[in-house]
């Protein structure tokens, strides 16, 4: 079409000329916005495809997201985790305060957080107590930060539930107190030691039956602590298992003391067969 317009001009008709811009022009308009409005459609449908997609992964993420209004703080928008784990609907609790869902022990120090979040458009991973619609109180990790959309922005929270963390932190805590209980309860005198001779843990026995305190021994070398020598003993089992990475026994005399001891020594490994209690 351009190079037409242009061949009419050269014949130096201006009547022509005049008659054949007119429609000339419309055409090129018309063509003009068929562009524009193919340009529109085609951004709004990559704006639809965008926004399921973020829909898809905020509906479906793994963790609570709520979605504030700035600087009210109040719920804009909230995924289905974050109904989860803070018992709300869409339908009920859209514009409720934030700061309501904390545990009324710690409002004052989540104030705080979010005030903070408000000047520095974000906030640390913090740790706090929040309160469901039904009254159950739960621990969580919550992070915050801005994010401007246009003349607006909001405020993105993300919860990360704590409960099952927690239970395993409990059970881990359990075990170790039974473990601390087998432990101080074994009748013999057992001592942990690194290869270098280190005293890193005692029973109850030890402290009962020579008279020292846990002071005395933890962190010190075996033949200074318990028999006051500057190197290790001959014929200590502990030397000879670092030698051969297998059980020794071996007879030892308490010095100023009538007392002759069996010691026994057994190496503890990890699972790639390292001394698991290293120097």
């Amino acid at each position: 079409m351009f190079a037409l317009y242009m061949g009419i001009l050269n014949m130096g008709q201006g009547g022509v000329t005049y008659i054949l811009r007119i429609p000339f022009i419309f055409v090129i308009g018309a063509f003009y916005g068929y562009i524009v409005q193919a340009f529109v459609r085609d951004k709004q449908k990559q704006l639809a495809i965008s926004e399921d997609k973020y829909q898809g992964l905020f509906e479906n993420a793994t963790e609570g997201i709520v979605i504030l209004r700035n600087p009210q703080l109040r719920i804009a928008d909230l995924n289905g985790e974050a109904g989860r784990l803070l018992g709300c609907q869409k339908s009920e609790d859209m514009e409720k305060d934030f700061l309501d869902l904390f545990d009324p022990l710690m409002r004052e120090r989540a104030r705080d957080f979010l005030e903070k979040a408000i000047k520095d458009g974000e906030g640390a991973i913090d740790t706090f107590s929040l309160i469901r619609k039904d009254g159950v109180i739960f621990e969580v990790d919550l992070s915050i930060k801005r994010i401007d959309l246009g003349d607006e922005s909001f405020f993105q929270v993300i919860i990360q539930d704590l409960t099952e963390q927690r239970k395993l932190e409990k059970k881990i805590l359990e075990s170790k107190r039974n473990l601390e209980a087998i432990f101080d309860g074994i009748q013999d005198q057992v001592s942990v030691q690194t290869p270098d001779y280190t005293i890193l843990r005692v029973n109850r026995a030890v402290i009962n039956k020579t008279g020292l305190t846990f002071q005395d021994l933890i962190g010190k070398k075996c033949y200074q602590a318990y028999y006051q020598k500057a190197v290790p003993c001959e014929k200590c089992p502990v030397t000879k298992t670092l030698e051969t990475k297998r059980f020794a026994s071996s007879t030892m005399k308490i010095p100023d003391n009538d007392i002759t001891l069996r010691i026994f020594s057994y190496p503890i490994f990890d699972e790639r067969g390292k001394y698991l209690l290293r120097d």
